[in-house]
């Protein structure tokens, strides 16, 4: 088996790559699959999509299943034996291991920047308050589906790599965090001008600077009603609000990665790379340790 998946290594690289471009109509047309688009082989435009990976990890899951089928073969070989067949079967996976980060930032990078954050409301007389009040209750509405979005990386980092990509993982939350915390300051800033909070600023120092009477000032800015005022203000509140939940939900979100990393600490302390066993075990105890092993790799 380890000779044979030495000769056909490449090859089964090769087609599971066409496997992973079958599942999207795109790159199925173009007869290309997940590693010409990050090799750059293909259109620019033509992005990695959620089913591309999920692909990989379902061809992975196969892969496993034939892992665990063959494992009672090996009840009576040395520990190491089975280690080396087990690395053979998913050596075809390893340059895809190699390249999950990049594959999984152009997925999430994707999915955050398609989350649309700004109430598109016509403008007009009394548009103002209606805009933040939309505005304030889609960002709201955007916090879980960020959240929904890291917590799915994390399955299937965990799913692909067994967790050996979890530090690569780790600064990929880090960077989409950043990126969607950057989309909520963009948001807010465009907010400013949309209640007049700028043009009241403008106002005001164009007046110092001009010596401009004071009623003067006041009859030069935009007229706002009673209703659009108190809608400006409710939605200043909402603002807090939307603050207070994207803190509550990140703070549920690190306490369940720090116990998932806990776990995967434990897991990984017998890699099949890195296995420290007493090869004085009895053969039935063998092959506890071996079943255990095939379920991580």
């Amino acid at each position: 088996l380890d000779e044979t998946m030495a000769e056909l290594c490449s090859s089964f690289v090769q087609r599971i790559n066409l496997a992973t471009g079958d599942v999207v109509p795109e790159t199925k047309a173009l007869i290309k699959g997940v590693m010409d688009i990050l090799s750059g082989d293909i259109p620019n435009y033509t992005k990695i999509l959620n089913k591309h990976l999920e692909a990989l990890i379902e061809l992975h899951n196969m892969t496993g299943a034939f892992a665990r089928n063959i494992q009672h073969l090996f009840t009576d070989s040395d520990v190491k034996v089975l280690l080396t067949t087990l690395k053979s079967v998913y050596s075809p996976y390893e340059v895809y291991k190699k390249r999950y980060g990049q594959m999984e930032r152009a997925i999430l990078s994707s999915a955050i920047l398609e989350i649309d954050i700004r109430g598109a409301v016509a403008r007009g007389v009394g548009a103002q308050g209606i805009e933040l009040s939309e505005t304030v209750r889609r960002m709201e509405e955007s916090i879980p589906q960020v959240i929904v979005l890291l917590e799915a990386a994390v399955e299937r980092c965990i799913s692909f790599t067994g967790g050996s990509e979890v530090d690569e993982l780790l600064g990929i939350l880090d960077e989409m965090m950043l990126q969607y915390l950057s989309n909520l300051q963009e948001t807010l800033k465009s907010l400013r001008s949309v209640c007049g909070v700028d043009s009241v600023v403008q106002s005001d120092t164009s007046k110092r600077d001009t010596g401009i009477d004071k009623k003067e000032g006041a009859r030069s800015m935009n007229v706002v009603s009673e209703e659009e005022e108190w809608s400006i203000v409710q939605g200043a509140l909402q603002i807090l609000t939307v603050a207070d939940c994207l803190t509550s939900r990140a703070s549920v979100f690190e306490a369940s990665l720090r116990a998932t990393l806990a776990r995967i600490g434990t897991s990984l302390s017998l890699s099949i790379f890195g296995l420290n066993i007493d090869l004085s075990h009895s053969a039935s105890g063998n092959a506890n340790v071996e079943l255990s092993v095939v379920g991580r790799a």
